[in-house]
């Protein structure tokens, strides 16, 4: 097995090598369509568990076509307060304020307002969905790039025929895991922290001797 070295920032190649180490044996191939696919996977996965500031994002609408980046809505949009399920849309009537509600067909990649409002020139907030990780490539998150690794080597060790001993590994890397998925909310909460005092500063100002504003970030 390779010599690991866990870095800050890790191509696909070093997240596999990392997987395999976690398994104890060598699963995975970094040379393999099908392991790169799912580990891009468990990469998607990741990134749409929580609302990460490092992959939030907004388009102007120029049609009904969603982004080719979009991942999935955010909480709240500009115009709009919110998502209506798909297979609820023969109900939207019956929900106040249908034009300040939209949907989102999957299968289209669409997404209309409720009451047949056009949507052209809304601006949507959401989550972006990073390019595919390669063998040469790194996920574009701050720190915990590893958590894919954990993930990949948990679905394996939970896929094969019951065993005391792979039990037990799989429970200690979802023990693991969860320490660094809470670390990279952390990390998180500070950058939306950090955020949210830059957008105060840029949306107040300064207000000078002379009447006028300075906006600064």
């Amino acid at each position: 097995m390779k010599l690991l070295i866990i870095k800050k920032f890790m191509t696909g190649e070093e997240i596999i090598d990392l997987a395999n180490y976690l398994i104890g044996e060598e699963v995975f191939d970094d040379t393999s369509a099908p392991d790169l696919i799912f580990l891009n996977t468990k990469k998607d996965s990741i990134e749409s568990e929580y609302e990460f500031e490092f992959l939030k994002t907004k388009a102007t609408l120029t049609s009904n076509d969603l982004p080719t980046d979009f991942l999935m809505p955010l909480g709240k949009n500009s115009l709009y307060i919110g998502v209506i399920p798909y297979n609820q849309i023969s109900l939207a009537d019956s929900i106040g304020n249908t034009g300040m509600n939209f949907y989102i067909d999957y299968t289209t990649s669409k997404i209309y307002l409720a009451d047949s409002t056009s949507i052209v020139g809304a601006i949507l907030n959401y989550i972006k969905k990073t390019d595919d990780i390669t063998n040469t490539s790194s996920p574009v998150w701050p720190k915990c790039q590893e958590i894919i690794s954990y993930d990949m080597s948990i679905e394996y060790l939970e896929g094969l025929d019951y065993d005391p001993i792979n039990e037990a590994k799989a429970e200690k890397l979802r023990t693991a895991r969860t320490k660094l998925f809470n670390n990279l909310i952390n990390i998180n909460s500070k950058m939306a922290l950090t955020s949210m005092g830059m957008s105060l500063n840029t949306d107040l100002g300064s207000l000078n001797t002379d009447g006028k504003v300075d906006i600064y970030g």
